[in-house]
């Protein structure tokens, strides 16, 4: 019976702490999100010109939205004087979350890092003024790229020696809130080329349709298409299959080549490598560097007639795009040159 009761009286008390717990959670927890939400939005770190006073939550939907968890308008006395964006990137150590200021004339105001669990002395330099003021006044009309050793144009940022990726990170997000910014506030069409659909132009300008193309593939081929131009096959689009940088994803990079031999476009369509560094690979000032290069041969690395030079920062990443173009050429002639 004692314990019987000794039972009944610890239940009660568990009951009441879960209340009280209840309770002091359901009182504090609006305050806790005011105090994320202030520490998220330091305008005179992430708006420091631009004189903003108030904010005012955006009634945007994210839902489907990846890496963006809050947008708003920045105010000063009731105008709006630009935008913060609040996203999440992958650095070396985990989640680094962070709110980019935007200006309405279309720079970078200035970055808060949130937080992070980057390596303390390394990665944690993402946090230093000197790195952060290179982010500061930079246009947004082109996306930023991450550079090893000195910027020399006007949208590069310069890789932390040692934190590489914590640096890439960084870059990586600025352009997801740089992204959204265009899409969902200037309502511009996505700049980001993974979110483009694929299309014949990729492979061959000069072509009109893509259609499946039935031929037994090799091990580091996924597919292939015929090329049509009014009608008449003038090539072939082959999608083949290398590594990377990631060893968790393939790449695969789409690639166009004529019935005379030559390469006319190539398009990376799958690949896991770091943002911000290794996905350089898909901007076109790499992938133009195959066009016209003649597939009688496998392609080299560095500088000449059938050469690809690689991306300084990016090696890994963009020399397996040559491995990848080289197993189409490879299929090429052995498959398909008639």
């Amino acid at each position: 019976m004692k314990k019987f009761k000794g039972t009944i009286v610890l239940l009660l008390i568990t009951s009441i702490c879960g209340l009280i717990l209840g309770v002091a959670h359901g009182a504090t927890k609006d305050i806790i999100a005011e105090r994320e939400r202030l520490e998220s939005l330091q305008l005179s770190v992430i708006l420091p010109k631009n004189n903003a006073n108030d904010v005012k939550q955006m009634d945007v939907n994210l839902e489907g939205v990846e890496n963006v968890s809050g947008v708003f308008e920045a105010l000063e006395n009731g105008e709006v004087v630009g935008h913060a964006v609040i996203v999440t990137t992958n650095g070396f150590g985990g989640p680094i979350k962070m709110t980019v200021g935007i200006t309405k004339e279309g720079k970078i105001g200035g970055i808060k890092i949130v937080s992070h669990g980057e390596t303390p002395g390394i990665g944690t330099v993402i946090e230093d003024e000197k790195l952060l003021s290179k982010y500061r006044d930079k246009e947004i009309k082109e996306k930023l790229k991450l550079v090893k050793g000195t910027a020399a144009a006007d949208n590069e940022i310069e890789s932390i020696t040692g934190a590489s990726i914590s640096s890439g990170a960084m870059v990586a997000g600025v352009n997801t809130a740089i992204n959204f910014y265009k899409e969902q506030i200037l309502g511009e069409e996505s700049s980001d080329p993974s979110k483009k659909e694929v299309t014949v132009k990729d492979a061959m300008p000069e072509g009109d349709e893509m259609k499946p193309f039935e031929v037994a593939l090799g091990d580091n081929i996924a597919e292939v298409q015929e090329v049509y131009k009014g009608g008449q096959v003038i090539g072939y689009a082959i999608t083949a299959i290398s590594g990377g940088y990631s060893d968790s994803v393939d790449l695969k990079t789409l690639v166009g080549i004529s019935l005379e031999g030559k390469i006319t476009g190539i398009r990376v369509v799958q690949n896991g490598e770091t943002p911000g560094v290794g996905d350089v690979i898909l901007d076109k000032d790499f992938t133009d560097r195959f066009v016209d290069k003649s597939a009688a041969k496998p392609l080299e690395f560095g500088s000449g007639e059938n050469a690809v030079e690689t991306v300084s920062g990016a090696t890994l990443s963009s020399e397996g795009v040559v491995y990848g173009v080289n197993n189409a050429i490879k299929f090429f002639n052995e498959s398909l040159k008639k």
